[in-house]
């Protein structure tokens, strides 16, 4: 007699649960899936993003080391001889080690490729010859990442000496290769992200240098 009465109870106790039926499972599933895509999706923009950034700071690290040895060792320079916009020839003290004297050496700094490379040889007199002979030369500006062996940073554009005079009555420059009494010195760096180039520049006065050409 107990039996059907259970037997009631127990169908009406199942019937009143919550549940979900197939079709609520069909509907949510693709929901779902999509809302998961585009989790990922914002995540490998946030990547790339972030490595954007790395390679934009590295590209302006190298950057900036670069041009503050180039342009310390001009404003140290004991002459100058401009090849092209690109490329100049210094005698400078150069240190062989950090304890050791400053000696007189022949450098170079040759930016007319997609990197800068700095090159050091024996002293000679001014003016240098045509093809000087140099010991050893190193990729200052737009070397290879130390991590990933990618170069960032590297050079478009190779105007990047430009010497000028500046009137003293006036105050305007014009470009001067033989007598310049300024020199602007301008990097624009490549980065491999999608962010624009970047643009560094300085200058150096070259009123203790005596002789120059170009």
């Amino acid at each position: 007699m107990g039996y059907p009465m259970l037997s009631h109870r127990l169908r009406r106790s199942i019937r009143g649960q919550g549940g979900s039926t197939l079709i609520e499972l069909l509907v949510a599933m693709p929901i779902a899936v999509m809302l998961l895509g585009l989790v990922v999706q914002a995540l490998g923009n946030a990547g790339l993003h972030q490595q954007d950034i790395e390679r934009r700071t590295e590209a302006l690290t190298n950057g900036q080391l670069g041009l503050e040895r180039m342009t310390r060792e001009i404003r140290q320079a004991e002459w100058l001889y401009f090849r092209s916009s690109s490329v100049v020839d210094i005698e400078v003290g150069v240190r062989p080690s950090a304890t050791a004297s400053a000696t007189p050496r022949l450098v170079r700094w040759n930016c007319s490729t997609d990197v800068c490379e700095r090159s050091e040889g024996n002293p000679t007199t001014y003016p240098p010859p045509t093809a000087p002979v140099f010991v050893k030369t190193s990729t200052e500006i737009g070397s290879p990442s130390a991590d990933t062996g990618a170069r960032y940073g590297l050079i478009t554009g190779h105007d990047v000496f430009q010497p000028t005079s500046i009137d003293p009555q006036t105050g305007a420059a014009s470009v001067n290769f033989l007598d310049p009494d300024f020199l602007i010195v301008r990097l624009r760096l490549e980065t491999e992200g999608r962010g624009e180039n970047l643009a560094l520049e300085d200058g150096v006065s070259l009123r203790n240098e005596t002789t120059f050409a170009g």
